[in-house]
């Protein structure tokens, strides 16, 4: 496999000068610290307002950070000790047919990111893998470690 851009061939760019390098460098710089900034007011936000439960994150907000306005976000902050669990019963909203849409939950750290790669725990269920209790309702169980509830998420 070769990709080539043929639009630039035979054409080279001049060197960057060490001004060039020092202003590319400043403009990193404010990204990072802005975005750090960002997550970090709404990380404050989300253990404030929703300490202990999950609380509905307003679409024109997520929009302004980076979700398409049909997707709603419920966020939550928890702090389980080693011998804790959280059990959480999701109830689908009226206009959601939880048989054939589409829903997840993911346990995420301080910047929101996706716990996947950490220790080969289960940290998402979605309505593909999720099981239903005998009553027909889903449970999710985060905790520390497994509990060893069967037919449980």
């Amino acid at each position: 496999l070769k990709i080539e851009c043929l639009e630039s061939r035979g054409k080279t760019r001049p060197p960057i000068t060490a001004e060039q390098l020092v202003k590319q460098f400043r403009a990193v710089n404010l990204f990072v610290h802005g975005v750090a900034s960002q997550f970090q007011t709404r990380t404050h936000q989300f253990a404030e307002e929703s300490k202990n439960k999950l609380t509905w994150f307003d679409s024109m907000n997520s929009k302004a950070g980076w979700a398409d306005p049909n997707i709603k976000f419920h966020h939550g902050y928890w702090q389980l000790a080693p011998d804790e669990a959280l059990l959480i019963y999701p109830q689908p909203p009226p206009t959601m047919d939880w048989t054939h849409g589409y829903w997840n939950f993911q346990l995420n750290n301080w910047w929101m990111e996706s716990l996947d790669y950490v220790g080969g725990h289960k940290i998402t269920v979605n309505s593909l893998d999720a099981k239903r209790l005998p009553s027909g309702r889903y449970v999710i169980i985060v905790a520390h470690k497994d509990p060893g509830i069967p037919d449980t998420n």
